[in-house]
């Protein structure tokens, strides 16, 4: 499994795609970094991989996680701008990802690199997708509910 965290708006953006890399044939979920220093981190096997995203990659919650994770025998992968910071430093591999100019308000406010990191998150699970040849019907086995579920069925197509 791929166990994908972040922390702040990063969480955000990998419970996004924990979904996306399940619905694509990648079976993943969203973990807590911080609860993972609670007792959650016993999810954590050597059959796993932990996708971190972070932009800085000097979070201390997550960069813990990363620690034990490893120990546990998981191979890690930062989605970070900062392939020399703790994060990077950790891990197997690094996807560096990093918004350009000035997209984020007082440089802190994740607004445009956050679209940015989950753009990334999109090209990893397409590249996924087309790499094992992923089709139609299998993402349709996955997600049979809803106006997708109902359009790969066969049923309404223009919603409603």
């Amino acid at each position: 499994h791929v166990l994908v965290t972040g922390a702040g708006t990063s969480h955000a953006i990998a419970r996004r795609l924990a979904h996306l890399l399940s619905c694509s044939g990648t079976p993943a979920l969203c973990i807590s970094a911080a609860d993972s220093l609670h007792g959650g981190a016993g999810a954590v096997t050597a059959n796993d991989v932990v996708y971190v995203i972070s932009k800085g990659g000097h979070t201390v919650e997550i960069n813990r996680f990363v620690e034990i994770a490893k120990a546990r025998g998981a191979r890690v992968v930062a989605q970070t701008e900062a392939p020399d910071s703790p994060l990077g430093r950790l891990s197997d591999a690094v996807y560096v990802v990093k918004a350009v100019g000035d997209v984020d308000p007082y440089g802190m406010i994740a607004t445009g690199s956050s679209l940015v990191s989950g753009a990334a998150g999109d090209v990893l699970c397409v590249l996924l997708m087309e790499r094992r040849g992923y089709s139609v019907e299998q993402f349709g086995e996955t997600h049979p509910g809803g106006a997708v579920g109902l359009k790969l069925a066969g049923g309404e197509r223009d919603g409603g």
